[in-house]
């Protein structure tokens, strides 16, 4: 996270939205509450797990 966190900070303004950082940075704190919350499982945030078998029936 530190690294995802120092590249944003260097790279706004080059590719990142300076807007966007900035509301991105104002508001870490509530998106880091929520991932506490919710957790990290793919599955318990409604992710849909599809396999190969899934892609090729469509």
């Amino acid at each position: 996270m530190d690294t995802v966190l120092e590249i944003l900070r260097k790279e706004r303004g080059a590719h990142f939205d300076p807007d966007i950082v900035e509301v991105f940075f104002e508001n870490l704190e509530y998106f880091l509450q929520i991932r506490t919350e919710v957790g990290t499982d793919p599955l318990a945030i409604g992710h849909v797990v599809w396999s190969e078998r899934d892609l090729f029936d469509m």
